[in-house]
């Protein structure tokens, strides 16, 4: 795990091992931002799902988009869920 807030000089494409990453950050543009740099460097980035979270079936969560998906969601039948959503406890989709 690294926290890259720790090293601002920190570039991705050339002193990070090839890990997997998560973005842990609640503002969307700059979520957004990370996002782009990290996938622009041949990172993968996860998805985080609680495992309380039910999900349906036919919903569609998009694999390797950084989605975090808490605890007690429920995400219902022919939902779409993209990259970098944050569906917080307790959402129902």
């Amino acid at each position: 795990c690294i926290f890259l807030d720790d090293f601002k000089g920190v570039k991705f494409e050339s002193t990070l091992p090839k890990y997997d990453f998560f973005i842990a950050i609640g503002n969307n543009e700059i979520r957004k931002k990370i996002y782009q740099k990290i996938s622009e460097n041949g990172f993968k980035i996860v998805n985080l799902i609680h495992k309380s979270a039910l999900i349906s079936p036919s919903a569609g969560v998009e694999e390797n988009a950084g989605i975090l998906i808490m605890p007690y969601v429920v995400v219902n039948a022919k939902a779409k869920i993209e990259k970098g959503v944050i569906l917080n406890t307790s959402s129902v989709i």
